[in-house]
């Protein structure tokens, strides 16, 4: 119930292996959250043992993922608002702490950025809280919504933090991608070539062999 994907060793099978046997068991957690002037603080915790190890373990992998995004993707991507969230990721930080039931973690913005991007970031961060705690309280029926972008975010804000190919890396690939398709061309009109070639060549053996055939019945 967290933003992302861990790096590390853990596969990205195991780790959305995890997230859906929390939200199976949203209720046996409990979550709450509140705001404060930069970001949020949240603690979720549950009875069961198992299950603590569990949240432990998913806020882990979630915090590893923001930290390095984009090298190892996210998860949830195709959901505006946590795509934004990792759009953002390195505008906020986050802080966690282990409790014997679970986790208390502190997010929340960095201080070196322009008014609109540090409004829109905390925002995001906002946001992405109470969805969570909406995956704790409705499991699954949540899980499958998607969820809007906060109003705060304008859309050059995001365009301008979006990872994107810069113009070389899409001019070198469409360049790769071009010469790749000139060698297959290529390859292929050769093979073609040589094809016509051996056409001709079987019909010189032939009209050759006919030649003879009809030599031997005039001697």
């Amino acid at each position: 119930m967290g933003m992302g994907s861990a790096g590390g060793t853990t596969s990205r099978r195991e780790m959305m292996k995890l997230i859906h046997k929390l939200i199976d068991s949203h209720d046996d957690i409990q979550r709450y959250y509140n705001e404060t002037d930069d970001g949020v603080e949240s603690y979720t915790f549950t009875d069961d043992p198992e299950k603590v190890e569990w949240i432990q373990r998913h806020v882990e992998q979630m915090t590893e993922l923001m930290e390095v995004y984009p090298a190892n993707g996210g998860i949830r991507l195709w959901d505006p608002l946590f795509s934004a969230a990792f759009e953002f990721s390195d505008f906020h930080e986050i802080f966690v702490t282990n409790t014997d039931d679970g986790v208390r973690v502190e997010q929340k913005v960095v201080a070196d950025i322009d008014d609109e991007t540090k409004a829109c970031t905390i925002s995001i961060i906002r946001e992405h809280a109470k969805v969570v705690s909406k995956f704790v309280a409705f499991g699954r029926a949540e899980m499958r919504k998607n969820h809007d972008v906060p109003k705060t975010c304008k859309a050059e804000d995001r365009t301008r933090v979006a990872v994107k190919p810069s113009v070389q890396e899409t001019a070198t690939t469409s360049t790769t991608s071009t010469t790749a398709t000139a060698a297959l061309v290529s390859t292929a009109n050769n093979a073609a070539n040589m094809f016509s070639s051996g056409i001709q060549m079987m019909a010189m053996t032939v009209s050759a062999g006919m030649f003879i055939l009809a030599a031997d019945s005039l001697f």
